[in-house]
């Protein structure tokens, strides 16, 4: 299977990410980054209203729990 393109990669997380405020009733204003180059051993952090996720693998990246 080819590699995602990180703008694929960005739009697929954007999305997930307003399913799951949808999903919640929830009006956040958070966005989330995909930087698929860790600075040290996190997978992701938020900082203020951003997500930022740093695992290389697409699948790493966006797993959720279902709701």
């Amino acid at each position: 299977m080819p590699q995602k393109t990180n703008a694929a990669v960005q739009n697929k997380l954007e999305e997930e990410l307003q399913r799951i405020l949808t999903k919640l009733g929830l009006n956040l204003n958070l966005r989330v980054v995909w930087t698929p180059d860790p600075p040290n051993s996190l997978s992701g952090e938020v900082r203020g209203s951003t997500i930022y996720i740093y695992e290389v693998e697409e699948k790493k990246g966006h797993t959720s729990p279902q709701a």
